[in-house]
């Protein structure tokens, strides 16, 4: 066919199988076209007058496509021609200022397509650029106009059937390929027999390959499992996947028919799998052109849920379906229900409907209105998708139209659904705020090491030793004690305190950092610092051991011992520079004395002492040299108040952070056995708390004389007052502080332990009760 186009048309499509339909059509009716599939190629011919005309095919993706055709509207609107399949669509395309009559709804038609385009350079040659858009209209209005478009059908129609063109070739070849397959039937035949006996084959197998679905009466989801304080506080939730099982009975009539409306709305009426739903879903996909509506029913997806894997293959879905049935004439409609619902993912790491309705909502699933009833059943299509978190006006949009499935099927009427669709979503992500967080990775750790994965999904019942009041108390010293050095400008400090009980060893409060948002590294345990002269009390306690008593005398004097093989020489000093001569043991304590301390362990031995160290329950590596007897070897706070709860009971105490473990079916699992062993002479222990108790009335832990009760501790501050610790104790209680810098930096040459860590554990004991941690703690309830 003989054309008189000087100038071409240029194609860009969402899909390269339509615009090739379109460019094919174009050219057989004489029309160059020329199909790219970067629309920066398109738009390239344009500029170089290689087209007039450019044609866009966005199919049903405009969503997709959308900036493209806003900038190519303002830029090219007088030359731009769009195909689209949805005729929704045509109202946004004429709010970016392009013309209804060049945009081309529905389903891909050549001939409306050619006449559109043949209609634009019809009037391209009749008008000029700026009044090429009026010109048009009067143009299509005219009735040269109307002729015109009837004559380019007539052009398309005699194009299509011209016998050199491709429809006739095609039809041609079809008769020729059907004579050669004649004597092919029986062949065919034959073949169509082996294909039908292999699909039946198939189908049996899958069949046979079924799960057990039997299982489902023992079926036991993943539980998360929980710590409790010793006073039945919760403290943390431990799970693979969070969730809480309910009974169909505690989640109300309106939530369940939003997931029925949403989800499966002739779920009471069909056996498993809903026909009609599968040929409605079926018929909206052919129509969307791709697959974006499910038929399964609420059955199905609780069949793969549980029994298959999340794979999008036709075995799966066949077995799907069986599970369906097989599930629908065991089980009851709540039954299934209730599993579906408990076994549902939500997103934000909530599984189950209890568990979405705490984390969305902060409340019991028992609470939900209509409105968050039908934001939940919106999720679990797609939870990332539809979260109020990360996409607020999509997931209202969701929730709203859950909203009008509800009112359609009759569940809720008009006004309900106007005033649920009027409320706000969830601002925010209702996660725990759990307390003590420290002592929950204490004691994570060591259920992991003795339950391994069930931890996170057994649903065990840990019930630590923690006093959740002890606890505040201590968080609120920490605070406390930091916002006061920050006030005389020391910065950037953390902090560690661990109270533990001295008749049993049950950690009563645990801090180990100023903020774990910021950093999970616990002080308390993982920190190895030296404990400075907090480590004395052990030098004396090994003198006590071996005859000495508080009064006996020792020399404050100048000492010089070799180190480094001899080639240096260690001569430690006091506090304040001065030796005192002759002291009592009771003095040299009291007064810290580090020269009088060293020629101690002169006469007791290093070796003893280290062995004193490993005797009350410090297992951290101790250097055979005497600058550990000043706290120059490294340990752990929780060590060190172990020792001290030693020194002060003359037992091993050892840590304890659970006091009891139950499983789901509310046995106890695991309980702490035996009790401490005696380690030191009472009369040994009379003597130590003698000598730590004038510590604090007579030497550097006076500040603690405000508690008008008898404690008992020592001070410890490490080389340029890198570290400050106090460590004490009362009848009940025994206590550590430590003060200090990640970096091992200074925290300031007054930050002593008595200037810096004493006034934490001062404050902390204040709000210890009168009598002990046994007043502060409840009874507890399994």
């Amino acid at each position: 066919m003989k054309t008189d186009r000087k100038k071409g048309v240029a194609i860009y499509a969402a899909k390269t199988v339509r615009g090739q339909i379109i460019a094919k059509s174009l050219a057989v009716c004489g029309i160059p076209a020329t199909l790219d599939s970067d629309p920066t190629a398109a738009i390239a011919r344009i500029e170089k007058g290689e087209a007039t005309l450019l044609l866009v095919d966005v199919n049903n993706h405009l969503q997709a496509e959308i900036d493209l055709v806003r900038s190519l509207a303002g830029h090219l609107a007088d030359g731009l021609l769009v195909t689209h399949t949805d005729p929704r669509d045509l109202a946004v395309l004429q709010e970016m200022g392009i013309d209804g009559a060049n945009c081309i709804s529905g389903p891909l038609d050549p001939e409306q397509i050619f006449v559109a385009v043949d209609t634009f350079f019809t009037i391209a040659d009749h008008s000029k650029l700026i009044d090429r858009q009026a010109c048009g209209k009067r143009w299509r209005l005219s009735e040269r106009g109307r002729r015109a478009r009837c004559q380019a059908r007539k052009v398309f129609t005699r194009a299509i059937a011209a016998p050199e063109r491709g429809l006739w070739r095609w039809r041609r070849k079809v008769a020729q390929w059907s004579l050669m397959l004649r004597p092919m039937r029986s062949i065919l035949g034959a073949a169509a027999i082996l294909i039908s006996g292999a699909a039946a084959g198939y189908l049996f197998w899958c069949l046979s390959t079924l799960p057990d679905i039997d299982r489902l009466n023992h079926f036991s989801p993943f539980k998360a499992s929980k710590l409790y304080s010793y006073d039945n506080q919760l403290l943390a939730e431990l799970y693979e996947q969070r969730r809480t099982p309910v009974p169909l009975g505690d989640v109300p009539q309106h939530v369940r028919q939003a997931f029925i409306a949403i989800e499966d709305a002739r779920y009471f009426q069909h056996s498993g799998i809903d026909p009609i739903r599968i040929v409605g879903a079926l018929w909206a996909d052919i129509k969307s052109g791709g697959y974006h509506q499910g038929g399964s029913t609420i059955t199905q997806q609780l069949s793969k849920m549980i029994f298959l894997k999340p794979e999008k293959t036709i075995t799966r879905k066949i077995k799907e379906m069986a599970l369906a049935l097989m599930l629908e004439r065991k089980y009851s409609k709540d039954r299934i229900l209730e599993l579906y619902l408990n076994q549902a993912y939500f997103g934000s790491q909530a599984y189950g409907i209890q568990a979405a309705a705490e984390a969305y909502f902060g409340k019991d699933v028992s609470q939900l209105n209509v409105a968050e009833g039908a934001l939940l059943a919106a999720l679990p299509k797609a939870p990332s998708a539809y979260s109020p978190f990360q996409n607020l006006e999509r997931s209202r949009q969701r929730r709203d139209h859950v909203l009008q499935r509800m009112q359609i099927n009759g569940f809720i009427p008009q006004d309900t659904f106007r005033r649920a669709s009027q409320e706000a979503l969830p601002p925010v992500f209702h996660g725990r705020k759990y307390q003590a967080p420290y002592f929950v990775d204490f004691c994570q750790k060591r259920l992991e090491e003795t339950y391994g994965d069930r931890l996170f999904t057994t649903g065990l019942k840990v019930y630590t030793t923690l006093d959740a009041r002890l606890q505040t108390a201590a968080e609120a010293a920490v605070s406390k004690g930091i916002a006061d050095l920050e006030a005389r400008g020391v910065v950037d400090v953390q902090a560690a305190l661990v109270a533990m009980a001295l008749d049993t060893g049950h950690i009563k409060a645990m801090v180990g950092g100023t903020d774990y948002d910021r950093t999970q590294f616990n002080r308390a345990t993982q920190a190895m610092r030296q404990p400075g002269s907090a480590f004395k009390p052990i030098v004396y306690m090994t003198a006590l051991q071996k005859g000495f008593r508080p009064d006996s005398l020792i020399q404050d004097m100048p000492v010089a011992i070799p180190v480094n093989n001899g080639r240096q020489t260690w001569r430690p000093r006091n506090y304040t520079g001065r030796f005192s001569g002759e002291v009592t043991v009771k003095a040299a304590l009291t007064r810290s004395l580090n020269a009088a301390t060293v020629n101690l362990a002169l006469q007791v031995g290093l070796k003893d002492i280290i062995e004193t160290a490993r005797l009350v329950g410090i297992h951290s590596t101790m250097h055979a040299v005497y600058p550990t007897v000043l706290g120059a070897s490294e340990a752990t706070l929780l060590e060190l108040v172990a020792a001290y709860g030693a020194l002060a009971t003359g037992r091993q105490v050892v840590p304890v952070s659970m006091d009891r473990i139950i499983d789901k079916a509310a046995s106890s699992i695991w309980e702490p056995r035996g009790g401490p062993a005696t380690i030191l002479s009472s009369s040994s222990v009379a003597a130590m708390r003698e000598m730590l108790a004038s510590v604090v009335t007579d030497g550097t832990g006076r500040r603690a004389l405000s508690l008008e009760r008898t404690v008992y501790g020592k001070t410890g501050t490490t080389n340029a007052n890198a570290d400050a610790l106090f460590i004490g104790f009362d009848d009940e209680l025994v206590v550590g502080v430590w003060v200090g810098r990640d970096n091992r930096a200074s925290i300031g040459p007054k930050e002593t332990g008595a200037r810096a860590a004493l006034p934490i554990w001062v404050d902390f004991m204040k709000h210890v009760p009168v009598g002990g941690v046994r007043v502060a703690s409840l009874p507890k309830r399994f």
